[in-house]
């Protein structure tokens, strides 16, 4: 399946099956860039052909007599850790030193917990564009379990639960028996761990952001209910919200609420 998806099938291919022959993605994108997510997933026995492809220019789709030259850049990303799967033999050496000509690491989402709430804001508004549905706010309780869950599968994984919850939800808000989360994998040790790396400054920064985020959706944008709540007076709060990026309304002690 990924051999064929990567180079084709021409319609020599005896295990074509009647079916139409395709052009491979290394065709599709002769002369641009090819991104290949969740590389370290790859067969094995399909690694060498693509090394071929990316180190000589060369593929050969299912049922070709003869190759074809491709001009394509390889962007190639995992949530695997490639050097150990090295180890274990299921990842080439050879074509993982030809993919690592630059790494970028993109930290897990339990190593960013400030960028939780938005991401989660953010992914819930696209979820109800694509399904031309109105917004559907969480509940607290199904917020409060989002904000506390570790996202072992990173945003991939987020954004399937949100089109879960939003396509399973038939009441005015979202509710935590549509997100498949149990209550006992939320708050995560490594969370605790992370706030023991940094300084208690940044500790207290982070942890003000979420807390007043949190409150911030539970009163809907209420500013008067938000600072009831966090027991602080208006004027406060509105500092503290800018500084979190979390209100941008200009200065002013006659803020309407909402």
């Amino acid at each position: 399946m990924a051999e064929s998806m990567l180079f084709g099938v021409t319609k020599d291919f005896p295990g074509l099956h009647h079916k139409e022959p395709f052009a491979g993605l290394f065709e599709l994108a002769n002369g641009g860039t090819l991104f290949l997510d969740e590389i370290g997933d790859l067969p094995l026995a399909v690694q060498p052909k693509l090394l071929r492809a990316i180190q000589e220019g060369e593929i050969r789709p299912l049922g070709a007599p003869h190759t074809i030259r491709v001009d394509v850049r390889v962007v190639a990303a995992t949530n695997r850790n490639l050097e150990q799967a090295r180890q274990n033999g299921t990842f080439r050496d050879d074509l993982y030193h030809r993919l690592n000509t630059m790494e970028l690491y993109t930290p897990p989402l339990r190593e960013r917990r400030e960028d939780i709430p938005e991401l989660l804001q953010h992914l819930l508004t696209k979820t109800c564009e694509k399904l031309k549905r109105p917004v559907v706010p969480f509940s607290d309780e199904a917020w409060q379990l989002l904000l506390a869950y570790d996202y072992p599968g990173n945003v991939r994984e987020m954004e399937n639960l949100i089109d879960r919850a939003v396509i399973l939800t038939s009441s005015q808000d979202i509710q935590p028996d549509v997100l498949p989360i149990e209550a006992n994998h939320a708050a995560p040790q490594d969370f605790i761990q992370q706030l023991a790396d940094l300084t208690l400054a940044e500790a207290k920064w982070m942890l003000e952001k979420m807390y007043l985020e949190m409150q911030w959706h539970n009163a809907q944008g209420n500013l008067s209910q938000t600072a009831r709540k966090a027991g602080i007076d208006r004027k406060n709060l509105r500092i503290k919200l800018r500084q979190h990026q979390l209100y941008d309304q200009p200065p002013s002690d006659a803020d309407a609420d909402g």
